[in-house]
């Protein structure tokens, strides 16, 4: 077992009603009654109370019978701190961003019948402070859910043997500066699979691929779309990771020429030649896949996030395969969600099976929005910013068993008839699909 950071943001984690409390990071909370803390952790001071002096300190308390808050003060505001993690054999590692006044929040879940010594250190340029203190889990210990910007998926319990596995190495890595609001929260407890922040400046090209296996040699899109996907594994200027977020870019040449980017985790195909150095890519079955996203707006524009079988080769077997929607988004109409799932069969509104849904959301151009699917062996339930939208599927032919990998991108033009004219003399280029953070959970 591995424990490592549970949130790298300034949140600090409450077991209560199965639910996580995210505070801001200047924010100050304790619980009612002050928990006691180690003579180290006291002599450093609390959040919110006046320091003897301006050195950075941390100072360590049990919140919960599983839980450690870490709270600090007078670190260099703004700044991007490192934090590192023991507790006996175990330990992790990850990032916060301090707040405007200097502080800091963290919270970590121990592991179940865990007893003994925990430390942290938090290190901002020169500024560095430690903490410890010793803990013991509590066997009545109330599991969390996932530290996430996430949906609160209402869903029962997998049926007997039909146990989420991940294909890939769960991993860890820093969160976006701000809170991410309401988090996935189905009953029971959830890990997290797989994760990107980008918090780098480059895409982290272990994780991902610039297509998907279901797509042709080249890159060479499906549905009559116009865009060609940028595969270039440098400089590639419609696949840009700053700011803590991915953009994927729609542009256009001097010659009229469209180019855009998508990102997806699926298996090499031989068709795209090589396989790059490192590439790991991931593939799961049962979870919830989530992203926080803000599209443009643009006549044309199509971004989506969505999901495809590992199986998935130059688009061999589907829809029979199956494939699941998380979002798409007609740029024409931003406040126009779709969210679907599709399956083999004969007849249906997708010329197959399919559940074809929409719904009405707040401008998508104009707000970020967190964009969840949930896909239980008993069925597939969609949530946006932690509201659940449409009806659940619970058709057999639609919930798949195997592996499925995830894939984000923004298409231009095209045969979706929510695309109306299409791209014309208003469409803006070069234009973003920005995102925040990609994440895969599932049911420990």
């Amino acid at each position: 077992m591995v424990w490592s950071v549970r949130r790298s943001v300034p949140v600090v984690l409450v077991a209560g009603a199965a639910a996580l409390v995210v505070l801001a990071a200047s924010a100050s909370a304790a619980p009612a009654t002050p928990p006691a803390v180690s003579p180290a952790s006291a002599a450093a001071g609390a959040p919110g109370t006046s320091p003897a002096a301006a050195a950075p300190s941390l100072v360590m308390a049990p919140f919960d019978s599983d839980v450690v808050v870490v709270g600090g003060r007078h670190f260099p505001p703004r700044s991007k701190a490192a934090v590192t993690a023991t507790a006996g054999s175990l330990g992790g590692q990850g990032s916060v961003t301090v707040g405007a006044d200097g502080r800091l929040l963290l919270g970590f879940q121990l592991p179940d019948t865990y007893s003994g010594p925990v430390a942290v250190t938090v290190s901002a340029g020169s500024a560095t402070a430690s903490a410890s203190m010793d803990f013991t889990v509590s066997p009545s210990a109330t599991p969390l859910a996932p530290p996430s910007g996430s949906a609160a998926p209402a869903t029962p319990p997998a049926a007997a043997g039909a146990t989420p596995a991940a294909t890939s190495a769960p991993v860890t890595a820093p969160a976006p500066a701000e809170p991410d609001g309401p988090r996935p929260g189905a009953s029971g407890r959830w890990k997290l699979v797989f994760d990107d922040e980008f918090s780098g400046t480059a895409l982290d090209t272990t994780k991902w691929q610039l297509c998907n296996p279901s797509f042709r040699a080249n890159c060479l899109p499906w549905n009559d779309e116009l865009e060609t996907f940028n595969t270039a594994a440098t400089d590639n200027a419609n696949v840009r990771v700053a700011d803590g977020q991915l953009h994927l870019v729609a542009s256009k040449d001097a010659n009229g020429k469209i180019y855009s980017g998508m990102v997806s985790t699926g298996p090499w195909p031989a068709s795209f030649g090589s396989r790059p150095a490192g590439y790991q890519g991931f593939t799961y079955t049962y979870g919830y896949y989530e992203g926080r996203v803000r599209i443009p707006r643009g006549n044309g524009f199509w971004p989506s996030l969505w999901e495809l079988p590992a199986t998935s080769d130059g688009n061999e077997g589907w829809p029979d395969t199956g494939e699941f929607d998380v979002f798409e988004i007609p740029g024409n109409d931003p406040t126009d969600l779709h969210f679907t799932a599709h399956w083999g069969g004969n007849g249906g509104a997708c010329g197959h099976p399919c559940s074809a849904q929409t719904t009405t959301i707040p401008d998508a151009s104009a707000t970020w929005h967190a964009f969840g699917l949930d896909w239980e062996a008993t069925g597939l339930t969609w949530y946006v910013d932690g509201q659940k939208v449409g009806r659940t599927i619970t058709d057999p032919a639609a919930i798949k068993n195997t592996p499925f990998f995830v894939i984000a991108n923004f298409s231009v033009g095209g045969t979706w008839a929510p695309l109306k004219g299409g791209v014309d003399a208003n469409t803006p280029f070069p234009a973003s699909m920005d995102i925040d953070w990609l994440r895969v959970y599932q049911h420990a």
